[in-house]
């Protein structure tokens, strides 16, 4: 007679064995969506903190240098100094590990050239409406650092501000081709995180789905994803003066 049967003990069965194992199956298969959910919105607020850090640090840098906005294609060079811990805070939480050097772009019209008729702010003075200007935002790490996803077409003088006579678009892909149309990225549930001219940040999620088809490849007409998009309209406004 076995040991823990004189002591009254017996093993579990394997039917009782299973129905246990199928019971923690079933409450991992339920606990583990929302440990993902948990974990991409944990990436999501640490990106926003990266994108707080940077603006400050893009303020820092007018005020250090005669109020001349840092150029696009080079603030991460120039803004290196004003920030700590510089090899994170350039790169989204959620691309952390797959060498990236920097997944954020800054506007065209902060110190860039003069494009689609729209001439870019030279110096942070001479910013108006700052809290509806945008500076920073999400972008494809394959991309330049300068973000500039709209187009209009069919200008007399495409450097001219007073010509109005053509409707924004979406900017088609160019070479060398990004992951995305023009920088932009949805990595963060289908939306991005921004950073405005004033200080503040928030987080847009890309209301129209032709949008997110763009980004993602899925939709390469973008005149047809243009027309009547509330994503662009913002971007828009965001963008230009």
């Amino acid at each position: 007679m076995h040991l823990w049967e004189k002591c009254g003990v017996r093993g579990f069965t394997l039917v009782e064995l299973l129905v246990v194992v199928a019971i923690i199956a079933a409450i991992m298969s339920a606990a583990l969506p929302s440990m993902a959910r948990a974990q991409k919105q944990g990436e999501q607020v640490a990106c926003l903190a990266n994108e707080r850090q940077l603006i400050i640090a893009w303020i820092l840098y007018a005020q250090d240098n005669d109020d001349y906005l840092c150029v696009p294609d080079k603030f991460v060079e120039d803004l290196e100094d004003y920030v700590e811990e510089k090899d994170e805070i350039f790169v989204c939480a959620s691309l952390e590990g797959l060498n990236e050097k920097d997944s954020y772009g800054i506007s065209n019209t902060m110190g860039g050239e003069a494009r689609d008729g729209v001439v870019p702010f030279g110096k942070l003075h001479k910013i108006s409406s700052a809290p509806g200007r945008m500076v920073l935002i999400d972008t494809d790490p394959d991309s330049g650092e300068c973000f500039w996803p709209i187009l209009r077409e069919d200008l007399n003088d495409p450097n001219d501000p007073n010509d109005h006579n053509s409707p924004w678009l979406w900017r088609p892909w160019s070479y060398p081709a990004s992951r995305s149309v023009q920088n932009m990225t949805s990595r963060h549930n289908n939306g991005s995180n921004m950073a405005f001219a004033d200080g503040h940040c928030a987080y847009r999620r890309w209301r129209d789905h032709r949008t997110v088809k763009l980004i993602k490849g899925l939709l390469v007409e973008t005149e047809e994803a243009s027309e009547d998009n509330d994503d662009l309209t913002d971007l828009v406004d965001w963008l230009t003066h």
